[in-house]
């Protein structure tokens, strides 16, 4: 092999692992000081949100989402509720132990849920889609702004957790 070679060979691998590397490493950790179940961490997530299907009227409910985070930023929803309104019933989440949504905490701004999925009753299903919210460190909180569902749905709205968590 010669020097050229070598060196080509070198910047290759060089790349590959830098390529292979996630682009953001965070840690997940308890506000209160508490140490994190390494298995997971469990929580509740609740707020006000809006619900779009195609051209009808936003439904407003309280959203709660349950299920466990690690301190590397693995999500695992495990269930959900829709109340408040009169027409909160009308909307179920598909999550459960045996089909969590799952997801990561991308950055210190962002998490991302896959397979988010709901049922409109006589409006039809919404997802499964990826949803990307905002994460506000100093409030523990998620904000989803007209994040799209396939087909014709978004949602908006803000959920805090409990416990709080701290993102760095």
């Amino acid at each position: 092999m010669n020097i050229r070679q070598i060196a080509a060979l070198l910047v290759a691998a060089a790349f590959t692992a830098v390529s292979a590397a996630p682009a953001f490493a965070v840690t997940v950790s308890r506000a209160d000081g508490q140490p994190m179940n390494p298995n997971g961490e469990p929580f509740s997530a609740s707020g006000l949100t809006s619900l779009h299907k195609g051209a009808v009227n936003p439904i407003n409910c309280t959203a709660t989402v349950n299920g466990t985070v690690t301190p590397a930023g693995i999500v695992n929803i495990t269930s959900t509720q829709f109340t408040g309104g009169a027409l909160c019933v009308l909307i179920t989440g598909n999550a459960s132990s045996a089909t969590p949504w799952t997801g990561n905490v991308d950055s210190t701004t962002q998490v991302s849920i896959d397979n988010v999925k709901v049922n409109v009753q006589l409006l039809g299903t919404c997802g499964p889609s990826k949803v990307t919210a905002t994460w506000s460190d100093p409030n523990s909180s998620l904000t989803f702004d007209n994040a799209p569902l396939t087909p014709d749905c978004a949602l908006d709205g803000r959920v805090v957790t409990s416990p709080r968590f701290h993102v760095q």
